[in-house]
């Protein structure tokens, strides 16, 4: 088991166009944190991250799969492409 194994991931959108995507360490220290700006385009949501660090974990694309109840990162690295969506 790796120290990641232990991360939860999130990712909040608000209304005024901005997100934070963060890792919570053992549910209550946040170890990771990424902000930025986001837009629509068609199905897509697409990021514009603060620090250059975010875009290079992440992409700056991402699809939400309503019917899967997931979120697709498109450009991500393979262990950061899927997270579980919450209403």
């Amino acid at each position: 088991m790796s120290l990641s194994d232990l991360n939860d991931c999130y990712l909040s959108l608000s209304e005024d166009w901005k997100f934070e995507y963060y890792k919570m360490l053992f549910d209550s220290i946040k170890n990771t944190e990424f902000t930025g700006t986001y837009q629509l385009q068609h199905d897509t949501i697409l990021l514009n991250f603060d620090k250059k660090e975010g875009e290079n974990l992440l992409g700056n694309r991402l699809v939400m799969d309503e019917n899967r109840e997931n979120i697709i990162f498109i450009d991500a690295a393979p262990e950061a492409r899927y997270m579980h969506l919450f209403h």
